[in-house]
């Protein structure tokens, strides 16, 4: 049972294409409200090896972009980290749960219900 959670889990990972990301740092487009057509506005392509769209906001000052690592952190308002795993998911503050992680946690639920 824990060898099929395991290659379930390996083959959900493996899963994962490459994502498009907005990418900025900072300018009127980037900030908060969103312009996904203001300035200094970019996307990072698919030819990237982003496995997150990451948002932070430092201070105040918003960055967008795409990465292969994040980790999620929330100091207040003005000093967060958000990560997701969705094309263009970093145009937003909310933090949306994957359909392939609902489909682990479902999959994990079911077996401990099952022993």
């Amino acid at each position: 049972m824990k060898t099929t959670l395991l290659v379930l889990l390996i083959v959900l990972v493996q899963l994962y294409e490459a994502l498009n990301c907005y990418s900025c740092s900072g300018t009127t487009g980037c900030n908060n409200p969103f312009n996904s057509l203001g300035s200094g506005v970019s996307t990072t392509g698919t030819n990237t090896a982003n496995t997150y769209c990451i948002k932070t906001n430092n201070i105040g000052t918003i960055y967008r972009s795409g990465g292969t690592t994040c980790t999620n952190y929330w100091y207040s308002s003005n000093a967060y980290q958000t990560c997701c795993q969705s094309d263009f998911c970093n145009r937003t503050t909310k933090i949306k749960l994957t359909f392939n992680l609902i489909t682990i946690l479902s999959f994990y639920v079911s077996i401990l219900c099952l022993n």
